[in-house]
Formats: C-alpha cells, structure tokens, sequence
C-alpha cells in the first residue's frame, strides 16, 4: 500500500516581485527625488536666484535612491540658520529640510509601495 503526494509551487507571482524590487525603489527615488529638489527651489530664500538654481537632485544607484546637493557655499546658512552682523537677530530660512519633511510621508506611504505587489 502506497500513496504519493505531489506539492506544486507557483513562483510566478514571487518571481515578478522580485523583478520589480530591482527597479521600483529606483523609480520611486527619481519620482520623489525630484519632488523634494522642486520643492526646496520653490522655498529657497531668492535674491539673485543663485541658490535656487545651485538646487540639483542626481541619483546615483546602489542604497542611494536621490540625492540633494546644493552647490551654494551659503545654503547652509539659510538651511540652519546664522545671527545678522548687525543686529544679532537669529535668521533661519530652511528650504531643504520642510521639502524632505513633507516628501518623506510619501515615501514611506505604504501606497507608495503596494505596485510591487500587486498582481
């Protein structure tokens, strides 16, 4: 007396998500990567427009999905803040920091990443 049982796996759907876990997150990081770096040149303070326009995203691959470089000597002390010479008062005027704030919801939005997922 004998009895057989045959198990079969299907793949397919783990196969796809992997295919995508390759190229998603990428696609995601250009998407909100370019959000953020819109965002901060709207809400760079503009005098001549050199810090706005010193506002680039570049995306270089591996665990780096975007990055934010800005190319102005002086955006750092807009971002964090400086004490005016003069006057002694405290001027802060972040741009970069509010733009990763409100983008970073999305990003980590569970909708965000559900398309890999779905079948």
């Amino acid at each position: 007396m004998g009895f057989s049982i045959n198990i079969t796996v299907d793949t397919a759907g783990l196969e796809r998500i992997a295919a995508k876990l390759e190229t998603y997150p990428a696609e995601v990081g250009k998407k909100i990567g370019g959000q953020v770096a819109s965002e901060a040149r709207a809400l760079a303070p503009y005098k001549t427009g050199a810090l706005k326009s010193s506002i680039q995203e570049e995306y270089p691959g591996g665990n780096i999905l975007a990055r934010i470089n800005v190319f102005q000597e002086y955006g750092i002390y807009q971002e964090l803040g400086f004490h005016h010479w003069i006057t002694g008062q405290f001027i802060q005027n972040a741009f970069l920091t509010p733009a990763v704030e409100h983008w970073a919801r999305e990003f980590l939005s569970p909708a965000t990443w559900m398309p890999i997922f779905q079948v």
